[in-house]
């Protein structure tokens, strides 16, 4: 779609941009300060980890993001205590962002057991 412009002088401006999945906009603002807020888009599901430090459990989402809100490992069934940590967090590369899943049991010792994942990011 062609670009949209807008000249003259005025303290607020608000524009509304939809885009869709695939979509990039590019906005040039050489003399003017502009702000964007933008909502978060979440990704949800499930996996098994590897008790093997070799071996991690890989979240591939379905999209490249640009940035990381929050992810949220939620252990299934535990019965004993746990603690689920994502590392590897690779997003901005040019590839459908992934990150690596990793449950501890309450001494600390890696172990396979199945969580849910929830990820928000931009």
């Amino acid at each position: 779609s062609p670009p949209v412009s807008a000249k003259g002088e005025f303290r607020y401006a608000r524009v509304r941009i939809n885009t869709t999945a695939a979509s990039t906009v590019m906005v040039k603002t050489p003399t003017m300060r502009l702000s964007v807020k933008v909502v978060p888009i979440e990704e949800t599901g499930k996996i098994t980890t590897s008790s093997n430090p070799l071996t991690p459990a890989k979240v591939t989402l379905g999209r490249e993001f640009t940035a990381v809100k929050e992810i949220v490992i939620t252990p299934v069934n535990a019965i004993e205590p746990m603690s689920g940590v994502a590392d590897n967090i690779d997003v901005d590369s040019g590839v459908n962002s992934s990150f690596d899943v990793y449950v501890f049991d309450r001494f600390g010792q890696m172990i396979a057991a199945d969580v849910q994942w929830k990820f928000k990011g931009v």
